[in-house]
């Protein structure tokens, strides 16, 4: 018993090592795995929403947007997956629509 409690307080110390969630400022843009085909902004429809850039995002809710779409503000924790077929929508602080990309 005695080792067990050893053991799974070492466990506690070491995870407490670990790397803590990222640093928000790597969060600004999705980086394309090792390998993975470079993907055309046509194929998820970024495109043809460039002209949303400079607006405020509010004109999202009238905006038919394909799926999946991810819409986050500059600084919020996302998942840094890669989906070359998910449209992604960051906005400012001001609410300002500053990018439109896939990933």
């Amino acid at each position: 018993m005695r080792l067990t409690m050893a053991g799974l307080g070492m466990a506690v110390l070491l995870a407490g090592c670990g790397g803590g969630p990222a640093d928000m400022s790597d969060v600004q843009g999705t980086v394309a795995p090792a390998g993975a085909a470079t993907v055309s902004p046509a194929r998820c429809g970024a495109e043809k929403l460039q002209g949303l850039i400079g607006k405020n995002e509010m004109v999202l809710q009238s905006t038919d947007l394909p799926s999946p779409a991810r819409i986050y503000q500059v600084g919020s924790p996302i998942v840094k997956d890669y989906n070359a077929h998910r449209l992604n929508v960051e906005f400012s602080k001001a609410r300002i629509i500053t990018r439109v990309y896939c990933g």
